[in-house]
Parts: C-alpha cells; sequence; structure tokens
C-alpha cells in the first residue's frame, strides 16, 4: 500500500505538518482498518478516501487529533458515495435513507408518498446536477452520518412542503432548526441537566472569535447568505468559504468541549453526548447565540 501520509500531506493546504510522518500514517492506517472493516462490501482505494479525507478536516487544527474525531466509517462510506461506488450506494439508500423516510412517515411530516421523497432524497443528495458535485460531499465526518442525513431530510421535506425546488446547502439556518421537530432522547437529556452550562460556554467560545470570523457565521447561519454569495462578496471561491466555515465550525465544537470539560463534574461518556448533540445541532446553536448578540 502507498504512504497514507504522503497522500493525506499532499491534499492539505498547510505548508508544513504539526505530527511526524510516522505518527500521520499510524493514524490514517488505523482509520483505514476501521473504515474497511465497517464496510466490507466498499471497494475503495486509499488514493480517493485519505484526500477525500484530508480536505475534509481544517486546516489548521493538528493532524492527528483532527483524524481520530471523525466518524471515519461514516466518511468512508459517504466518500465511495460521492464517487458513484454502485455498492456504496446502494448500502447508503438501504441502511440509511430508507430509515430516515421510514421515521420521517412515522412522524408524518412528508407530503410526498415515501417513495416519492425517497427518490428526491436520492436525487438530491447522490446525483450530481449541471456538473457540480453530490451533495454526499458536504458531509464532513465529523458528526455521525445518520445525523446529517437526517438534516438534509427534514430540509427537503420542508421544500416539498412549499412545492418549491431545493436550493440552499444542507447547513442553513433553516434546515437545522427544523431538526428540532424530530425528539431525540440526547437532546432532552442535554435541555434538562445542562442547557444553561452549554449556552454560556458555546457563547463564550464564539465571543473568542475574531470578528470577521464571526461576521462570516452571521451571514451564513444567522441571515441566510448562501456560500456562492459569500464567495462573490469576499472575492474567493465557494469552496474557499466551505472550508471557512467547516474550520470554524471546528474549532466551536473543540473550544466548546474544552470549557465544558472545566466546568462540568461529568464522566468522559456524558461530555461525549453532549458534544454530539452540539454537533448535530450547531448551525441552530450558532444561529441562537448569535441571534441574542449585537452586530459588531
Amino acid at each position: 500500500m502507498p504512504s497514507l501520509a504522503a497522500m493525506f500531506l499532499a491534499a492539505r493546504s498547510r505548508p508544513h505538518a504539526s505530527a511526524s510522518a510516522a505518527a500521520i500514517e499510524e493514524a490514517l492506517r488505523t482509520v483505514w482498518d476501521e473504515a474497511r472493516a465497517a464496510w466490507p462490501r466498499i471497494e475503495l482505494g486509499p488514493e480517493r478516501f485519505v484526500p477525500y479525507l484530508a480536505e475534509r478536516l481544517p486546516s489548521e487544527l493538528d493532524e492527528i487529533a483532527a483524524v481520530r474525531t471523525l466518524q471515519a466509517d461514516d466518511l468512508y462510506l459517504a466518500c465511495a458515495c460521492f464517487h458513484g461506488d454502485r455498492t456504496a450506494l446502494v448500502l447508503f439508500e438501504h441502511e440509511l435513507i430508507d430509515d430516515v423516510v421510514a421515521l420521517m412517515t412515522r412522524r408524518k411530516l412528508l407530503v410526498l408518498s415515501p417513495d416519492d421523497f425517497k427518490q428526491l432524497l436520492c436525487e438530491r443528495l447522490l446525483t450530481a446536477p449541471d456538473g457540480e458535485e453530490p451533495r454526499i460531499g458536504g458531509y464532513s465526518g465529523r458528526g455521525p452520518l445518520r445525523a446529517w442525513l437526517r438534516t438534509a431530510a427534514v430540509r427537503a421535506a420542508i421544500n416539498a412542503r412549499r412545492g418549491s425546488r431545493p436550493t440552499e446547502d444542507l447547513d442553513g439556518p433553516e434546515a437545522l432548526a427544523a431538526t428540532m421537530v424530530v425528539p431525540d432522547p440526547e437532546m432532552a437529556l442535554f435541555k434538562s441537566q445542562h442547557h444553561a452550562a452549554f449556552r454560556e460556554t458555546f457563547a463564550a467560545a464564539l465571543s473568542a472569535l475574531l470578528p470577521e470570523e464571526r461576521n462570516l457565521l452571521r451571514f451564513r447561519f444567522l441571515q441566510g447568505v448562501t456560500q456562492d454569495a459569500i464567495a462573490r462578496m469576499q472575492g474567493v471561491s465557494k469552496r474557499t468559504v466551505h472550508r471557512q466555515i467547516e474550520r470554524l465550525r471546528q474549532h466551536l465544537l473543540e473550544d466548546t468541549r474544552q470549557r465544558l470539560a472545566r466546568r462540568l463534574d461529568i464522566r468522559p461518556e456524558e461530555l461525549g453526548t453532549l458534544m454530539r448533540v452540539l454537533q448535530s445541532q450547531l448551525a441552530s446553536a450558532i444561529q441562537d447565540a448569535l441571534g441574542r448578540t449585537k452586530k459588531e
């Protein structure tokens, strides 16, 4: 097998690694082995998966820590779907999309028939209209793929109910806020026990950002400005804007985790529960926190 570290570093945008090539190689091989073990029927070469992974990590974070926080098996499946692997597409449809469609059907959130909504969701996430990349490529591996898919499904259902064609990105504020209509036991626990602590620590993490970073998040999550529009405002590519936002999202998650760990006397697994909730509701949290602050 070729050097995974070499492929990884070639795809990164930072000039120097913060860890040795040997350490990066070891971390990547662990991720690679876990991902292949989770989806043994999918044949995806490291030359596709490793650069795909590297491109979705914030460029300023330590490589080892960043790689270890990924949902490697979910990202592996998403990567294979992104590249059109037929086995991966079938698995994604039958093991994930079928479940979320059934859930939304039970909760009476659909105006389309389940079969029609499933087709709509598959087309939206797994096809590449007009030469664009499939939207499954927007999944970064920082949270469970099922949670990301649920967000996508809620947004698609909202657009179907309105009779409009979906045009916004999956991480828009309305879509993630709308996931609140799907009850979640972890969210109920979070609200009842640690809501105040989270709200204050997340606000502190947000306040620690630079003014221009907060304004970027404000444009995207509070005002609903598309990534295309922000790119035109900044004179950069949409991909650059996407990476800026992903970097800020990851930074907020890590800063909030550290602040919560210092503040709360809870077990690591309980902290993990809080962070999973935050990952699945991050855009809503940003929207709520920015809505309580004045524009700088």
